[in-house]
């Protein structure tokens, strides 16, 4: 997670790039539950998703075209959109992209909403 304070604010970064080939496997990992519960909580700051959705270049080998990129606070997602895995820390996962679930973000929910 990069971490960045703009304005006062304490900001979390999770930068994903999302291979939109079909047949390419993402298992949607973001971090820690308690990291990211950490980082809201305790800290009080904002966890963002920027996804970058690409596609393989129609124009040139081995080069990507972009499609999209979607920014978005965690807090801020639909509840069905993550999900955790206990694998010994309990890891956060997206269940889609950032992209798929675009109109169903509540922009207004708050932390406290989100807790």
């Amino acid at each position: 997670m990069k971490k960045i304070v703009l304005d006062e604010i304490l900001f979390g970064f999770d930068v994903k790039t999302k291979d939109l080939d079909s047949t390419r496997y993402s298992d949607g990992g973001v971090c820690a539950i308690g990291n990211l519960l950490k980082f809201m909580a305790n800290d009080k700051g904002v966890f963002v998703i920027v996804e970058f959705g690409h596609n393989k270049s129609t124009a040139k080998n081995n080069a990507r075209d972009s499609e999209y990129i979607r920014v978005a606070p965690f807090h801020t997602l639909p509840k069905d959109m993550y999900r955790i895995e206990n694998l010994g820390t309990g890891q956060i996962r997206l269940n889609y992209t950032v992209n798929q679930v675009w109109d169903e973000i509540d922009w207004n929910r708050s932390d406290n909403d989100f807790f």
